[in-house]
């Protein structure tokens, strides 16, 4: 294979024989060096890394369900626990961890058995997935699998590390591992993590040149399109319309079974997912790779919209299993004592003396002459590319970015927009 090297100011670097192997393909994607590689302004999403937006989402769902007394530590500190929810210690661990560094622990072949099967044998051989790690191994090794991945039991493994943080009143601990944790959650609801097909090749026909620049990889397969780009262009949205019922959170009866659950769960939509990739690509007519480049507007524009209540699904499903797993940790770690925890500016956080913090503890206390000021406003709010409008003082409310917050004075204005009442705050007027 020729090297390429790409030259923002043109051709001149590009080898004459891959100049002539794929003539107007090469230059076509050569003009989109330097751009962002998803052909949305201001996107960073990269070929290879997840999406970190999609963790953020979960962290600030999840610290808005969890319950008290637990709830208030992690409200405290919900910088930090997105922090680690976006994947902030990946990097330290895979420099330790060869077999994390391959990225097995956030993927698992579900399908292993079938994964060249029809729908129905593939389905089958997810239900019939064991739960056992050794005999999940030995299926991956009879069927020549390197790579399978060991998802469940790694959130089996952060869960039980949250209960030993909660045991030993580490408050640093344990928002470090809740964060963890709903990293790893957020992997359980990502279809193409789920399913031997990674990459959901399999059903993808587009031809993509060997030489392949940077801001086309982005797009090389449903993985990237679906899962990363697409969902990126999304993120707007998700962050107002992502919620669940904190009545949902309860306690799991078998950490590992809940996870397979959502896991399972999350396979069903590995197949709506291509099929939405295929019928984008065959009407607009693409075939490669530069036919891509020139419709890739209009293919995500088409994608997103279909997409965006699955992922809405997902992200919903993989922020319970946090939340479920979060109040189980602390309830087997025997219920203890825990509240907000106000940090020195550099200081790592520290843990409450035992039955220091009372248990209906609900939050950090209001500044003095603060009240009027942290009343809600009137009226009601919505997100400007969201379906879903709120009150002032709703959960979702508080994640919608300042200059995406559009305010409504009644809800029939808010309804006129074709925007329905939030579940969680139930808005109505006065």
């Amino acid at each position: 294979m020729v090297p390429m090297r790409l030259d923002p100011a043109g051709f001149a670097s590009i080898p004459r024989t891959s100049v002539r192997r794929w003539g107007g393909a090469v230059m076509c994607l050569a003009l989109l060096a330097g751009k962002p590689c998803t052909g949305a302004p201001g996107s960073t999403a990269t070929a290879d890394d997840e999406n970190p937006a999609a963790y953020r989402i979960a962290g600030e769902t999840v610290v808005e369900i969890v319950p008290e007394p637990l709830g208030g530590l992690l409200r405290a500190q919900r910088d930090a626990l997105a922090a680690w929810a976006a994947g902030d210690f990946r990097r330290e661990r895979e420099r330790e961890d060869r077999r994390r560094a391959s990225g097995g622990d956030h993927r698992v072949a579900l399908d292993v058995v079938a994964r060249n099967g029809d729908a129905a044998e593939r389905w089958a051989a997810v239900t019939a997935f064991p739960l056992d790690r050794r005999a999940a191994q030995e299926l991956y090794e009879q069927h020549d699998l390197r790579t399978g991945g060991h998802l469940p039991w790694t959130i089996v493994e952060e869960y039980d590390a949250l209960v030993q943080a909660l045991r030993s009143a580490d408050a640093d601990g344990i928002v470090r591992q809740a964060g963890v944790l709903v990293h790893f959650c957020t992997d359980a609801a990502m279809p193409f993590n789920v399913t031997a097909d990674y990459e959901g090749a399999g059903g993808d026909g587009l031809i993509w040149p060997a030489e392949l620049l940077p801001a086309a990889a982005a797009h090389r397969t449903p993985r990237h399109r679906l899962q990363g780009v697409g969902l990126e262009q999304l993120r707007v949205r998700l962050s107002s319309e992502v919620r669940v019922w904190p009545a949902r959170v309860v306690a799991c009866p078998v950490p590992l079974q809940a996870v397979f659950d959502t896991l399972r769960e999350t396979y069903a939509a590995v197949d709506p997912l291509l099929a939405m990739d295929r019928a984008a690509t065959t009407e607009l007519g693409i075939t490669d790779a530069v036919g891509f480049v020139a419709a890739a507007e209009r293919y995500y524009e088409r994608v997103t919209s279909q997409a965006a209540p699955l992922w809405e699904a997902r992200l919903e499903a993989g922020s319970l299993l946090a939340a479920r797993l979060i109040l189980t940790a602390w309830m087997t770690a025997g219920s203890p004592p825990t509240g907000p925890i106000e940090v020195e500016p550099g200081a790592a956080p520290k843990a409450p003396p035992p039955g220091s913090v009372p248990a209906e503890a609900a939050g950090p206390p209001a500044e003095p002459g603060k009240a009027e000021e942290a009343a809600p406003a009137a009226g009601f709010v919505a997100s400007r590319e969201g379906r879903v409008f709120h009150r002032p003082d709703c959960p979702h409310a508080r994640r919608i970015r300042p200059e995406n917050c559009v305010h409504f004075a009644t809800c029939a204005e808010a309804l006129r927009t074709g925007r329905t009442p939030c579940k969680t705050c139930a808005p109505r007027d006065p």
